[in-house]
């Protein structure tokens, strides 16, 4: 690509970027308050507007590596995959906008979350999640051994027959309890009651985090301490200011993650990680993928058959929570399937929710999948606008997270349904409890 196309590129991308943050500005000085598609929002800006100028003009050679060859495929395809970012971008907000979602809220239906059914359930999922890790990880050596092979598990490459693979998405269990023995951390009055509470926590922690090292997961790292922060600053004010924060703050984590897992595995510093560690480099070199999905996507489309896999992906959600073992053997992810596409890869490339879109139904996808994510958002803004006790709020910071992290550039629903099992049978378990406790109270 010459240098008068990237400059186009450049200005097109540069001009978004100040429209989106400019109007993202007003719409919170208008409301003086956050909201999940604020989050959504943010992220969409930096990995679609803001990494493609630093993709364009990274001159690293680990880049050039991985990405440069992506460069000299046709003007058109930057310039189309330019406009799809931006339609996405335009179509949500129009969708979030003009739809119409009316939750009522009365007083006398809110649930009042009982410290003794909270204080039960959680220390039950906490075992269940301990007891979880301890037989998924019992077969490469625990607690520590497992954490070895977190990078082979990542690629699904058996090494060593486990047999309790099945406890796995089970581990997650420990890992909201940790967030939720937070609550009653700030809720309890009594001292002794406190440290019981912090006690417990750090012991769920602790096996949240060797589970999430396990899977080798940069993202659910990510999330296991950005929960926490969102938390507690929503408990006080959460400006406009702070969540461009959290964003840099995220997206630098992300970029170091795989030295510092690869430090906790082995013991010592990659040698082959190229120590450049300015944001420049960290957004073009972590999110890249989300821009060369696109060029790859249409690049395949016009040279060889790329199916749809709208019937694919749904197959995969109604089977997410079903055991790998008992699915379909030629059931691909949308990740895996993506990955095929390149010509050279290793692992598993993610799907970003703009090329995502276009892989389930073509252009038709690029309206679809921006209604029904905006539509999401809108139920869930709705849902949370007038919930004020903690166990809402630090459900907002996980959704938050979840829909920043996850929808924006590592999209596929089955996995994230896979990967939120507990906090949906913790969350529902919680809710059904209390109700039945607030109405025999009430006989």
């Amino acid at each position: 690509m010459n240098i008068e196309n990237k400059i186009i590129l450049v200005l097109i991308y540069l001009i978004m970027l100040i429209i989106s943050t400019l109007c993202l500005y007003l719409r919170f000085k208008k409301l003086k308050k956050i909201r999940i598609i604020d989050f959504f929002n943010i992220y969409y800006i930096i990995v679609y507007f803001l990494v493609p100028i630093f993709y364009l003009y990274s001159s690293s050679p680990k880049f050039n590596i991985k990405y440069s060859i992506f460069l000299s495929y046709g003007f058109k395809y930057h310039l189309l995959s330019c406009f799809m970012s931006i339609i996405f971008y335009v179509l949500i907000n129009l969708f979030y906008k003009y739809i119409k979602i009316n939750i009522h809220s009365k007083k006398e239906e809110e649930i009042v979350i009982n410290d003794k059914i909270f204080f039960s359930l959680n220390f039950l999922f906490s075992v269940i999640g301990i007891f979880s890790f301890y037989m998924w990880s019992k077969v490469y050596g625990f607690p520590f051994g497992i954490i070895k092979y977190a990078d082979l598990l990542r690629d699904n490459k058996v090494i060593i027959d486990n047999p309790f693979t099945f406890f796995q998405p089970f581990c997650n269990f420990a890992l909201y309890a940790s967030y939720l023995w937070l609550i009653l951390i700030k809720q309890y009055k009594k001292r002794t009651n406190k440290i019981l509470a912090f006690l417990l926590f750090l012991i769920t922690f602790f096996f949240s985090v060797l589970s999430t090292l396990a899977t080798d997961s940069r993202m659910s790292i990510i999330t296991l301490f950005l929960v926490p922060i969102i938390y507690f600053l929503n408990s006080n004010k959460l400006s406009l200011k702070k969540i461009w924060v959290i964003g840099i703050f995220s997206i630098i984590m992300l970029g170091n993650m795989n030295s510092i897992t690869y430090f906790i595995r082995n013991g010592e510093i990659n040698e082959n990680y190229v120590n450049e560690n300015n944001i420049f480099f960290l957004l073009s070199y972590e999110f890249g993928f989300t821009y060369s999905n696109r060029i790859n996507l249409l690049y395949n489309i016009e040279h060889r058959e790329v199916k749809i896999t709208a019937p694919n992906d749904l197959a995969n959600i109604l089977l997410s929570w079903v055991p790998k073992s008992m699915k379909p053997t030629g059931l691909n992810t949308l990740g895996r399937y993506n990955t095929t596409l390149y010509t050279y890869a290793s692992g598993t490339i993610p799907t970003d929710i703009v090329t995502a879109s276009i892989y389930k139904a073509r252009i038709i996808g690029l309206i679809l999948l921006p209604l029904f994510v905006g539509s999401i958002i809108k139920l869930l803004d709705a849902f949370f606008a007038h919930k004020k006790s903690p166990f809402y709020k630090i459900i907002f910071a996980i959704i938050c997270v979840i829909i920043d992290l996850r929808l924006v550039a590592y999209y596929d629903l089955s996995e994230l349904l896979f990967s939120r099992f507990a906090l949906i049978i913790y969350y529902f378990s919680l809710i059904i409890l209390c109700k039945r406790r607030n109405i025999n109270e009430n006989v």
